[in-house]
């Protein structure tokens, strides 16, 4: 009875990772391709790239696809390793946090390529939704992860509540980078 037992939870956990293997692919494909879309779209209709060009334009372009590298796909791959890479907790956790910090590198870039242009325009930084919510969500971001490393080294019986508790920050920190798009969208029709 033992030994069926133990078949029956390898072949499920086997279902199970042959699944995530699927889901995994699939969410690289998406990143892949939204990543090269924003590439084209900003090569084709606003003229490329250009951080040192006197083209504010150019400059500004910086902007969304730093941006959706950074906070989109960087952070969901941190989020994806967990399942996706097969390794020790240690491991896994080095990974985790690696793929976050070059998400919060590359969007503070982005942030920087849309003060600059901001700068060389004389136009006020924060004047739309779109970015006292950007802001808000990066303060969000930078907050989460300060929360996690100083709980690293607390105790099971006082971590774990924490632990269950952070995965309502990370889902309205998802939640707010969407709003953060969503509110991109409605300020380009609106202004």
């Amino acid at each position: 009875m033992e030994k069926q037992s133990t078949s029956n939870i390898q072949e499920v956990s086997t279902r199970v990772t042959i699944k995530m293997s699927y889901l995994s692919l699939l969410t690289h494909l998406l990143a892949i391709s939204l990543a090269s879309l924003v590439i084209y779209w900003l090569i084709t209709f606003r003229n490329g790239f250009g951080l040192f060009n006197p083209s504010t334009d150019l400059m500004f372009n910086w902007h969304p696809l730093l941006m959706i590298l950074g906070f989109i796909i960087f952070s969901a791959e941190a989020m994806i390793a967990y399942k996706a890479i097969r390794g020790t907790r240690q491991s896994l956790k080095r990974v985790h946090l690696t793929l976050h910090s070059i998400a919060l590198v590359t969007g503070l870039c982005g942030v920087y390529a849309a003060c600059k242009y901001h700068y060389q325009l004389q136009v006020p930084h924060l004047y739309t939704l779109h970015s006292w919510y950007g802001y808000s969500t990066i303060w969000l971001f930078c907050l989460q992860g300060l929360m996690i490393l100083c709980t690293r080294g607390m105790s099971q019986e006082l971590g774990d509540p924490m632990w269950k508790r952070m995965w309502f920050n990370v889902i309205g920190v998802l939640v707010a980078l969407l709003g953060v798009s969503v509110t991109l969208v409605m300020s380009r029709y609106l202004y």
